[in-house]
């Protein structure tokens, strides 16, 4: 079975996020491999697949497991935190690095180790 092209691919994921009708949609790492008629999905291959999304104002995110596309005007609604008031709230001390690695474990746990 051939492959699929990235615009293939793109277009695919697009028609399903267009037919799930919703503002993000989650697709799992083996199903993107079956849509590309692919057994390793190459990181130049994602890239280019998230190129075209992006030309249609979509984002692929790469989430553990599966990948996410969402509406990019989904994400321009989301609150800001500035980093000065985060500076004036907070009471770590934002020049220790080693402090501010030992609160994000306690808060965190090992959840960003999974990549190591």
């Amino acid at each position: 079975m051939k492959r699929r092209s990235d615009s293939h691919v793109a277009a695919i994921l697009i028609c399903m996020f267009l037919e799930f009708g919703k503002a993000r949609m989650r697709v799992s790492k083996k199903s993107f491999k079956t849509i590309g008629r692919r057994q390793n999905l190459r990181i130049a291959f994602v890239e280019a697949v998230r190129d075209h999304l992006e030309s249609w104002d979509l984002a692929l995110i790469e989430a553990g497991d599966a990948f996410c596309v969402v509406r990019f005007a989904s994400l321009r609604g989301v609150a800001q935190y500035p980093f000065g008031r985060f500076k004036r709230a907070t009471t770590l001390e934002i020049g220790n690095e080693d402090g501010l690695w030992e609160h994000i474990y306690e808060e965190l746990g090992d959840e960003g180790d999974e990549d190591e």
